[in-house]
Formats: C-alpha cells, sequence, structure tokens
C-alpha cells in the first residue's frame, strides 16, 4: 500500500512538473536605421530598449562594423516604449543564426541600412543590414518590416 501510495505522489509531483521560465532579465536591443547621403534630423535614427524603457540616441553617429553602436541615449515615453517593445519581444531567433555582423549590402547606392544589436547575459551581437528585402534572410523579412515600422512612428 505504501509503494502504491509514493507511486501516486510521484507521479502527481511529476504531473505538476512545469517548464522552467525563461528569464528575460538583462535582455536590450539596439535598433534604428541609417543613411548615409540624406541631410537632416532623421538620417540617423537609433533607439535601445531596455530594463523596461525605451531610449533614444542623441549623436546620430553612422554606425560601422568595427564595433557596436554607443550613443547617448535619452528616455522616451512610456507609450512609446508599450508600442516598440514588441521588437524585443519578438526578436528572432533566426538572426542569432548568422554569424556576418554584415548582411547583404547596407546603404550601399544610398539606399540605407538597419542597425540591430541584440545582447543578453549570454551573448552580445550586431548586425548592419541592407534595407532591400532581396538581400535579405527570407526569415528575418517580415521582422525587418515590423523594425521600419516601429522607427517610422518614433520618429
Amino acid at each position: 500500500m505504501k509503494s502504491s501510495f509514493a507511486l501516486l505522489v510521484l507521479a502527481f509531483l511529476m504531473a505538476c512538473k512545469s517548464d522552467p521560465p525563461v528569464d528575460k532579465g538583462g535582455e536590450s536591443l539596439i535598433f534604428g536605421h541609417f543613411y548615409g547621403e540624406c541631410g537632416g534630423e532623421h538620417c540617423i535614427d537609433m533607439y535601445r530598449l531596455q530594463d523596461g524603457k525605451l531610449e533614444e540616441d542623441s549623436l546620430d553617429i553612422y554606425p560601422t562594423s568595427a564595433h557596436p553602436y554607443e550613443g547617448a541615449y535619452g528616455l522616451r515615453s512610456d507609450s512609446a516604449y508599450a508600442y516598440a517593445q514588441v521588437l524585443l519581444e519578438e526578436f528572432p531567433q533566426a538572426l542569432l543564426t548568422i554569424s556576418d555582423t554584415i548582411i547583404g549590402q547596407p546603404d550601399y547606392a544610398d539606399g540605407g541600412g538597419i542597425y540591430l544589436e541584440y545582447k543578453n547575459p549570454f551573448q552580445h551581437r550586431y548586425w548592419l543590414i541592407d534595407m532591400i528585402q532581396p538581400n535579405q534572410p527570407q526569415a528575418i523579412q517580415p521582422y525587418l518590416d515590423q523594425v521600419r515600422m516601429v522607427i517610422n512612428t518614433l520618429h
């Protein structure tokens, strides 16, 4: 009888076991667009999602593949964060499988580029991505469309 009860308790505990929660803490995403042959305020727009807030860069430095983007960030509104947070929530894991820092030919022939930088406690990656869809991996195209839409709404 004792062994039946022990098996019943064990079965109950195993049935109640759930997958451990995914720790989303420590994640950040810098995203933006850049245009080399451009004039005006919106030629370079960079934003950072981190610690439950959205910040906008004020330096507007043209990004390079030599190192991650280093900006000076100022806080945006809670409503702007609420709109942009989907970019961190839906960050495509397929992008992390791409080993190249440069995807396509960003800003070639003045077409502009997208900058993405993802960081979590285990990795830190960044990419300069061509704006032209045929030069982008198909798996990340919907996400890049979403990035462009968020940037256009924020500025």
